[in-house]
């Protein structure tokens, strides 16, 4: 027997873990539910087309969501055979200087974005915009059926080996070479860069860009839309980041860039533009041929480094983009035909009334629109256990618990990013806008993703309560030299606003002083 929103009762014999999207704990809104199930199918089928052991299954309970490992139903067999073919075409794209994203994936990526992008939505009638969005739910679920797979992993092993088989070096020290690589994160910074730049020039624009508004300069206004014209589809989706489809692109609303381009104006010189690291003066290569191929070797490293930042920006941000895009033009024209009030009641239908809301009177949707927020409200009132059901095997639990070591002054966690800086601190809760936080400041929070990546490179340190070493936090940290700590578990807790701090970046360690 299955529950509304699909648990079974057999379900309950595993124990499934309450998702936390945010601090605060809410339950999705319809629409938010349809596309998070288009996301998870989108995870079983890169699962099994790549081989993958097992796969995250979810079910949602009065609209929060909970999760556990499945096995993969393929045979071992089928699954090394999947996983060794895709080895095998990422060794075939790098023996020729390329790689499986470049090959593959993107150029199908940037077809798919470019359909989207051509379709004439200012003229098309409501039936077009409702197939448009159909199209649009199409991509964005192949796109994240490819997205866990860069193969740049291959190339980054193969330079790690090579580096320690001719320079006798670990992983950290080669890893130092592959910072410095220019990606579209780093272009988005240098780009708000740009943008400071030309309102310190006028003392007028500055004033207009500080209070929010885009000023009567002609530069700026032609910098700014060239700069929209790369990054207006970024909503800041992506791990560490509560960004869901109701978060506005920042073509639609770009007051969060006037607010980052306040912040590197305030900073002046503070963060500059990342430079490629040399190799040692001490380490040097003997023979011709060998340093030919750690050359070459390096170079596909480094350009396999930045994959993780370049295709959150195609998948997350542009692809996400253009689904909300896609949503909201649909929405616009259902509040000129009377189904909709207003455009944000669109996140209170399920996808497929939405979709086929042109077919249906207005009456009809509306009514479905009461319905659902009543049901919201309801939902809104209960408080979701961590987890359901019983205990499944051990090596299936997603994420066991992590006892806290510690309750004195000095917080231990990982060490994601090199350095040591003392500062004053501020802790940022919510997870769904820009913190207010200066240049300068230490940034304590449970977790930071693509949504605060552009305001990283002006902080004197990060703090979280959780993070992983290797996703964007970690990655523009260390791009730009800011000190970080991860994995803390208790530093949002234990650490106030205005706390005087030490980040020590390469111990791991938070002392509140």
């Amino acid at each position: 027997m299955a529950t509304r929103d699909g648990f079974l009762d057999t379900d309950l014999a595993y124990r499934w873990q309450l998702e936390r999207f945010a601090v605060e704990v809410k339950p999705l809104r319809p629409l938010d539910i349809s596309i998070k199930q288009i996301w998870f199918r989108a995870l079983r089928n890169d699962a099994l087309a790549f081989g993958k052991d097992s796969y995250k299954d979810y079910r949602i309970l009065n609209g929060f969501v909970y999760t556990r490992a499945t096995p993969s139903p393929l045979p071992p067999t089928a699954r090394a055979e999947k996983r060794q073919a895709f080895r095998e075409d990422c060794e075939r794209f790098l023996r020729h200087g390329s790689s499986y994203w470049h090959e593959v994936s993107l150029p199908e990526i940037e077809a798919n974005l470019d359909r989207l992008r051509r379709f004439p939505h200012e003229k098309a009638p409501q039936t077009e915009l409702a197939g448009h969005l159909r199209e649009a739910v199409a991509v964005y679920e192949r796109h994240w059926e490819i997205h866990w797979h860069l193969g740049n992993e291959f190339a980054i092993e193969r330079f790690l080996n090579t580096y320690e088989q001719l320079l006798h070096g670990g992983a950290d020290e080669a890893g130092e070479l592959l910072r410095g690589v220019p990606t579209m994160s780093t272009r988005l910074v240098d780009g708000l860069r740009g943008l400071a730049a030309i309102a310190a020039r006028s003392s007028d624009v500055a004033t207009g860009v500080r209070k929010g508004r885009v000023p009567d300069s002609p530069e700026f206004r032609d910098a700014l839309r060239g700069f929209l014209d790369v990054f207006g589809l970024r909503t800041g989706a992506g791990y560490g980041s509560a960004a869901t489809l109701h978060e506005p692109t920042w073509l639609e609303h770009p007051q969060p860039v006037l607010r980052l381009v306040a912040s590197y104006l305030d900073a002046g010189d503070r963060v500059g533009a990342i430079t490629e690291p040399q190799l040692p003066a001490r380490k040097s290569i003997a023979g011709r041929a060998q340093a030919a191929r750690f050359r070459s070797e390096l170079a596909a490293a480094r350009a396999a480094s930045g994959l993780l930042e370049d295709h959150n920006y195609y998948i997350e941000q542009l692809t996400g983009g253009a689904l909300r895009l896609a949503v909201m033009r649909l929405a616009d024209s259902l509040v000129a035909s009377g189904h909709l009030e207003a455009s944000e009641d669109v996140f209170f239908l399920y996808l497929n009334e939405l979709i086929n809301a042109p077919l249906v009177p207005p009456e009809l949707t509306r009514d479905r629109l009461v319905e659902h927020r009543l049901q919201y409200d309801i939902w809104s009132q209960a408080e979701p256990p961590d987890e359901l059901g019983g205990l499944e095997p051990s090596q299936l639990v997603m994420a066991p618990p992590t006892q806290v070591r510690e309750e004195g002054p000095v917080l231990h966690g990982i060490a994601a990013s090199r350095g040591s800086v003392e500062g004053t601190a501020y802790v940022a809760l919510d997870q769904e806008s820009i913190p207010d936080v200066n240049p300068g400041e230490i940034l304590v929070a449970r977790n930071a993703g693509p949504l605060w990546s552009p305001l990283l490179p002006l902080l004197g340190g990060l703090v979280l309560d959780e993070g992983a070493i290797l996703q964007h936090a970690a990655l523009l940290a260390r791009e730009y030299s800011v000190p970080a700590v991860f994995m803390t578990r208790r530093a949002t807790a234990a650490i106030a606003t205005g706390t005087q701090v030490r980040v020590d970046g390469d111990a791991g360690t938070v002392t509140l002083l």
